[in-house]
Formats: structure tokens, sequence, C-alpha cells
């Protein structure tokens, strides 16, 4: 029988662990005890969405900024930039500029 190979670890748990959604899911559990102005969240596995709705794509991008800089905070974490994603739905035809969330 094959045993995995060993790591020593530092900080965290290895990526694709068993245990790092269960781990995600228990550290972030009051996250949403830390959203301001009537943003949603949802947790799946290892993964946060959070959403906000309003008629003024510029006051969302500001709400989800604002939360994102909460939960950073909160958590103690620095979120890497490079898995901010945002989609816009819209009924309006018009071409949204993506924006960057901080």
């Amino acid at each position: 029988m094959e045993s995995s190979l060993r790591h020593r670890s530092w900080a965290g748990v290895p990526q694709e662990s068993v245990l790092s959604p269960l781990l995600f899911l228990l550290y972030m559990n009051t996250v949403d005890d830390h959203i301001v102005n009537e943003a949603k969240t949802a947790c799946h596995a290892d993964d946060i969405a959070i959403w906000h709705s309003h008629t003024d794509i510029t006051i969302s991008e500001n709400v989800l900024s604002e939360n994102l800089s909460h939960i950073e905070n909160w958590a103690k974490l620095l979120i890497n930039p490079e898995k901010k994603k945002n989609t816009v739905f819209s009924t309006d035809r018009r071409a949204w500029q993506p924006f960057s969330p901080n």
C-alpha cells in the first residue's frame, strides 16, 4: 500500500485537502455578522460569494468593496486579488465596464 507524501506546513492547510472546506466553513461561520449595507453572502466548500442589488451599479461596487475590506479585517486574511471575480446581472442592455473589487 502506497502512502501519501509528507510535507511540513507552517500555516494553513494543503490545497485540495479534505479538511479545507470544513475548516473554511467553521472559520467563516459568522461572516454574515460583518456584512453591511444589505449585501448578502453564501458559502460553499471553500468559496464565498458576496452580492448586492441596486439600480445604481456604482453603489453596488462601493458596497461590495467595503464588505471585502470588512471581511479581510475581520478574518485577518488577505483575499487573493486573482480570485476576486464580479458579474453584473441587469436588464439594461448597455455594456457594463468591469470593476475591480479592492
